[in-house]
Order: structure tokens, then C-alpha cells, then sequence
């Protein structure tokens, strides 16, 4: 498992979208542009591995069963609005044990993992066409703006950034 700082996962995501980009286009030299935007992003992971406890080697699939079925609790439930409390006395667990055990296990907390989850699913909403507001409240975010500086914050985008960008691609074809 990669261990990334801010500045370096901000690096990477903005490298592979740019791969990305490349990838979906048909511009002349789009094959050099690619295996170009490919080494880029490759090496600026070398180079994040190298970083002073950046690696862990600790096993990406937690060992303690509750863990697991924590992590697919919380899978199938993103769009719910879920309370520690809630979750500790469905899982008969005191939340602060419940807490500590999933950090050691996965080393996020359930907050942390939550948003990830969040995100990402939002994410494959709007590649999908949803607008970005709807996706925002579908994955469980209560405010946009809370949502929109998340998703900035890890994808390096607004959540209309590419999305928009599309849409207008595919509306000039038209």
C-alpha cells in the first residue's frame, strides 16, 4: 500500500489525467503523447515509493473479519447519512474500539475510507453523464460545496471539470 502526502497524490492524479486525456483523444502524435504521460506518471510513483514511510507493507485486505464486514457495510450504504454511534451498536462494538481497530486494519479511518468511497462512486456517476450536483447527493454528501472542495482536493478537479469538458466536446460534434 502507497502512503501519499497531499502534494504528491495531487502529482499523480493530475498525471493520470492527464494519461487519460491522451488516452480518449485521437490528435496526431497521441502515441507519444501517451507513452509520454505513461513514464511521467510512472516515475512520479517511483518517486513517492521512496519517500520516507511512504511504503507499507501491511496487507491491503484487512485480516480481521469485522473489518471486512465493516468496510461492506459502509460499501452498501454510502448515500445513507452514517452516524459512529449507529454503526458501533449495529456492529455491538464500542465506537471508540471499532474506530481503532479499523485504522490499525486498513490504516484509514472510517471517515477517511467513507469519503474515498464517496468520491470515487461520484466520480463514476458523472463519467456516466449524471450531473454532478445529483451524484454529490446520491453518494451521501449533504452540502455541494462541501462535496465540490473534497473532490477538488483529491482528483486535483472540480467535479464539472472533465465532465463539462466532455459534454461541450460532444456537443460541438453535434
Amino acid at each position: 500500500m502507497l502512503r501519499l502526502r497531499e502534494k504528491e497524490r495531487k502529482k499523480i492524479f493530475t498525471l493520470a489525467g492527464e494519461l487519460e486525456k491522451e488516452l480518449s483523444g485521437t490528435d496526431y502524435g497521441r502515441e507519444i503523447l501517451c507513452s509520454s504521460a505513461l513514464l511521467r506518471l510512472l516515475v512520479e510513483i517511483g518517486r513517492s515509493c521512496r519517500q520516507e514511510g511512504a511504503l507499507t507493507l501491511s496487507p491491503v485486505t484487512p485480516g480481521d473479519p469485522r473489518v471486512v464486514e465493516w468496510m461492506q457495510y459502509l460499501d452498501r450504504h454510502l448515500s445513507e447519512d452514517l452516524d459512529m454511534d449507529a454503526l458501533a451498536e449495529r456492529f455491538f462494538i464500542s465506537k471508540f474500539h471499532m474506530m481503532r481497530l479499523f485504522k490499525a486494519q486498513t490504516g484509514f479511518t472510517i471517515h477517511t475510507y467513507l469519503l474515498q468511497r464517496r468520491l470515487l462512486a461520484a466520480r463514476q456517476l458523472i463519467e456516466r453523464g449524471m450531473l454532478a450536483t445529483e451524484a454529490c447527493y446520491r453518494c451521501g454528501f449533504r452540502s455541494y460545496s462541501s462535496f465540490t472542495r473534497a473532490y477538488n482536493k483529491h482528483f486535483g478537479t472540480t467535479p464539472t471539470g472533465r465532465a463539462g469538458l466532455a459534454k461541450a466536446q460532444t456537443e460541438g460534434m453535434e
